[in-house]
């Protein structure tokens, strides 16, 4: 479902009080902040799941709930009406997978196509954007990087630059914007990064194309998305 504004408002006031973010010497500002954290990540999980619901109904049952009143529908209604919205989720879950996978197949085979793409292995591809002339790491290194990642776009010419709508290019991770490097265990990364890493010289920059069963699979955080090809613009800068 689209969560409207007013709803995720709602939602959120009604977990901590409306008159939260007024004056009282009882809250501290840390409460506020906290309470109205739970509150936003409470709304993101709900806003994420494809159902048609109706606002107000969803309002009326979390606030009996939250002030013990007698609920409007018997035990046995709730847990029938919740089993069916389980089924529904799973339902949307396995066509956006089998979605992922067909376009994310596509793209896959349009990169290995490609005649400066570097084949790793099966589903492993990067392209060189700077040549470095430091050492390679080890299977077994600490490698500290700047790294953006993205959704792919079936154009392979846009998929560099593109940020915006899943199918045009999402971003799923970024370090640029910090200006601060991170550091892996190599061996805690998932098995793109495993094989392609140990490949390039310290100092390179490179594109590295992921697909599913060598990223995320089936399995993958909801900010990315069941079966998702996956393409990281990796600058290497050391390791140890």
């Amino acid at each position: 479902m689209k969560i409207s504004n007013k709803l995720l408002l709602t939602l959120i006031l009604s977990s901590f009080g409306a008159s939260a973010f007024a004056a009282d010497s009882n809250t501290t500002q840390a409460s506020k902040e906290s309470s109205y954290s739970l509150g936003y990540s409470i709304g993101t999980g709900i806003a994420r799941q494809s159902l048609d619901t109706d606002d107000d109904s969803l309002i009326q049952g979390y606030s009996d709930a939250l002030n013990n009143a007698p609920p409007k529908l018997s035990k046995s209604q709730i847990r029938e009406n919740l089993s069916d919205l389980k089924k529904k989720i799973r339902s949307g879950q396995v066509s956006l997978a089998e979605e992922n996978l067909k376009y994310s197949t596509e793209f896959m085979e349009q990169i290995a196509k490609i005649d400066n793409i570097i084949k790793v292995d099966d589903g492993i591809y990067y392209q060189m954007l700077k040549q470095g002339d430091g050492k390679k790491p080890k299977s077994n290194s600490q490698v500290t990087i700047d790294y953006k990642g993205t959704t792919p776009v079936i154009s392979y010419e846009k998929n560099k630059l593109v940020l915006n709508d899943i199918k045009e290019g999402k971003l799923v991770g970024s370090t640029f914007d910090s200006n601060k490097n991170m550091t892996f265990p190599l061996q805690n990364l998932i098995e793109c990064w495993k094989d392609a890493i140990p490949k390039i010289p310290t100092g390179s920059k490179f594109i590295l194309y992921c697909a599913p069963d060598v990223a995320y699979g089936e399995r993958a955080p909801a900010t990315i998305g069941s079966n998702q090809a996956l393409s990281f613009e990796i600058n290497l800068k050391s390791f140890k």
